[in-house]
């Protein structure tokens, strides 16, 4: 089973909380505003963050950090959570 939990703390401070229990990727998608700092944190299992409708990605392995900033243009989550992640 897959799950997206939302959780917000604050404006503009919100936790997304993804999990894959399912052996297929599971797509996850949130829209983010411009001029917002993105920290991604992979605990377990590995992530794919899609760009621009997919024809540009970027991985996020197990127990590492990824954070995006634009603020000049919106960064919305587009991704792709692996089985068991």
């Amino acid at each position: 089973m897959s799950s997206q939990e939302i959780i917000k703390i604050e404006d503009d401070f919100t936790l997304i909380r993804f999990q894959n229990d399912s052996s297929e990727p599971f797509f996850g998608q949130h829209e983010v505003g411009s001029g917002l700092i993105q920290f991604h944190f992979g605990i377990k299992g590995n992530a794919k963050f899609l760009f621009n409708q997919g024809t540009y990605a970027l991985d996020l392995k197990e127990e590492k950090s990824l954070l995006l900033y634009n603020p000049q243009k919106e960064l919305p989550l587009n991704l792709e959570l692996a089985p068991n992640s």
